[in-house]
């Protein structure tokens, strides 16, 4: 029996749209549970990139910030 080897494939997709149907995006996210998929209501594919450690914080920080301005300008 041969050994098949998985390489990554880096693909362009500056230039094309992936659109596929709830069934093709639930076996996309199947075949590929790495990555971060989303799917729009028109059907296209979104791949979102990985985030680090330091977004949480970011995000945590701007949230605060935002609820801190409301509380003072309500």
């Amino acid at each position: 029996m041969e050994t098949i080897q998985k390489f990554p494939v880096l693909v362009d997709t500056t230039e094309i749209t992936l659109r596929v149907s709830h069934k093709e995006f639930e076996k996309l996210c199947q075949d590929n549970s790495e990555l971060r998929l989303e799917l729009t209501s028109t059907g296209e594919v979104i791949a979102m990139a990985p985030t680090a450690s330091g977004t949480s914080e970011k995000n945590c920080n701007l949230s605060a910030q935002v609820y801190l301005w409301n509380l003072k300008t309500r």
